[in-house]
């Protein structure tokens, strides 16, 4: 989709009108480039879709969800402004363009979990930090002793309570890895459940490099159910090391490898 839009000449001033999301803003003919622009001072995340998709309307409800002061979040309505879905070039609905700096840095078709919404914003636009949260302190002293099932359940109530904790979620990860390395019976596995074990005893070995080439070696061989398996996988292990500089580079082959 590069290329679409010249935005050199554009002031970098939008003025957008709203959408019908709390924190979105609706693109229309008359705002596309100035929302483009934009992206040379805020990073964008534009989504186009329709009401007529169920995968659309949850995908924009997460996104809402998930605003942050570091992105800004624009919609373009595919039933209402069909010429701008055609000049972004959209062949399916959903599709989602990442811009930043005035062009496109990425971009998926279709609907996608909540998760992968989660990872493209965390990459996008990173919130900042926020203060210890003790609840999140014990869990991980639980873990860290080797209370795996005691350290499951206390990231497990913190989820209940807070289901987007991004903390907790990564914690849990990091201990389901921990249980499935405890429980897994290598020699009596083969074929992709064989990957799978050898690529967690990679993890949380540290070997992070070892254990995503595998799993993203599986992506690219495997399908139907079998890829799904090693992406939800791969997702886990990403929310389980999450800023490790071996998870972005994943993610990006990973992008590349399924988009």
């Amino acid at each position: 989709m590069s290329g679409v839009f010249d935005l050199s000449s554009l002031k970098k001033d939008p003025q957008p009108s709203q959408g019908g999301g709390a924190h979105e803003v609706l693109v229309t003919a008359a705002n596309v480039q100035q929302v483009l622009v934009s992206s040379q001072e805020k990073p964008v995340i534009l989504q186009v879709g329709s009401s007529r998709s169920p995968e659309s309307d949850e995908m924009r409800k997460n996104f809402n969800e998930l605003h942050n002061d570091g992105f800004t979040y624009a919609y373009v309505d595919a039933d209402a402004t069909p010429e701008v879905a055609g000049a972004l070039g959209v062949q399916a609905i959903p599709t989602v363009v990442a811009f930043i700096g005035g062009r496109p840095a990425g971009s998926f078709q279709g609907g996608q979990p909540r998760q992968v919404l989660e990872q493209l914003v965390s990459q996008v636009a990173p919130g900042e930090d926020k203060p210890t949260d003790p609840r999140i302190e014990n869990a991980n002293s639980l873990l860290h002793s080797g209370d795996l099932n005691e350290a499951e359940a206390a990231f497990q109530k913190i989820l209940k309570e807070e289901p987007g904790n991004k903390e907790a979620k990564s914690g849990l990860a990091r201990t389901h890895l921990l249980l499935r390395v405890a429980e897994a019976h290598a020699a009596a596995a083969t074929g992709l459940d064989a990957e799978l074990i050898q690529a967690d005893a990679e993890a949380a070995g540290g070997d992070l490099s070892a254990a995503f080439s595998r799993l993203l070696g599986q992506l690219m061989t495997n399908f139907g159910d079998d890829k799904e398996t090693v992406k939800k996988r791969l997702i886990e292990l990403f929310s389980a090391f999450e800023g490790s500089p071996e998870v972005d580079d994943a993610r990006r082959k990973m992008a590349s490898a399924l988009f």
